[in-house]
């Protein structure tokens, strides 16, 4: 994704991208500074609020959020 002249996002972070896709629904990504996703929501949302909400509650829980291996044991609590 090119960097506009009006874009105050700097390039070496991450951030949340939301966008309509073309069921009409809004969905949100997480992009890495190189603009690969990262992370994407499964569930599209009826409005813009509601994916602006789900992006909030992500960036309030993960880093509380514990990391787990595939099998259900604990990794890192940090």
């Amino acid at each position: 994704m090119p960097k506009s002249k009006t874009d105050p996002t700097p390039r070496s972070a991450m951030r949340f991208v939301v966008f309509m896709d073309i069921n009409r629904r809004w969905y949100w990504e997480l992009r890495s500074e190189d603009d690969q996703v990262v992370a994407k929501c499964q569930m599209g949302f009826a409005d813009k609020a509601q994916a602006l909400e789900s992006i909030n509650r992500v960036r309030t829980s993960a880093p509380k959020s514990l990391i787990f291996d595939p099998i259900g044991t604990l990794v890192d609590r940090t």
